[in-house]
């Protein structure tokens, strides 16, 4: 039995790693979601005081209006795609996510050993292809309605914490029943 115990043990720590790891994905996009980048951005900071390295963050938002006059499938599709645009346009260390608040879709991409200089020049070709997607799916934006800005740490740090706040915010709204009955003093992840 202590052999079959131990074998059973290990199965059920495997499944709820893999859980776990599961519930950082975001379902429409497949990128990393809100949660993530909460948790995410903190080890990115405490890395970047303790080595005295930079990260930057690219921050790309999308108008969820523009796709409200698409059919649900259509939608999914469409966020899909950019899912797919975003992952495959990045490094195998940058880490991106997708939130989604009320009037946006939030596309955030941390970029690990990225200034500020690169993190423009990224952020700024990442939006231009995004915008490109949903024009050739059928939604007429101007590059002013895809906005993008970034951030980089140390300078930006209060920038950063405020990003946290509003995919924290995204957060409590993708997973309202796991915030429901918490403290407001901290319970959370």
């Amino acid at each position: 039995f202590g052999v079959l115990g131990g074998w059973a043990s290990r199965q059920v720590h495997s499944a709820l790693t893999k859980l776990e790891l599961f519930d950082q994905i975001d379902d429409a996009t497949g990128l990393y979601n809100a949660r993530f980048f909460v948790q995410d951005a903190d080890l990115e900071m405490s890395r970047s005081d303790r080595y005295h390295t930079i990260f930057s963050v690219g921050l790309i938002d999308v108008p969820a209006g523009g796709m409200s006059g698409l059919g649900r499938r259509q939608a999914q599709r469409m966020l899909h795609a950019v899912g797919r645009l975003v992952r495959d346009g990045v490094r195998r260390v940058d880490r991106p996510v997708h939130g989604r608040d009320r009037q946006r879709h939030r596309v955030a991409v941390v970029l690990p050993e990225t200034g500020g200089e690169g993190a423009r020049i990224f952020t700024e070709r990442m939006a231009e292809k995004v915008r490109t997607l949903l024009w050739e799916r059928g939604l007429p934006l101007e590059a002013p309605d895809v906005p993008w800005t970034t951030f980089t740490y140390p300078e930006d740090k209060e920038g950063i914490r405020s990003l946290q706040t509003e995919f924290r915010a995204i957060d409590r709204l993708e997973h309202p029943e796991e915030t429901a009955g918490k403290s407001p003093r901290g319970g959370g992840r």
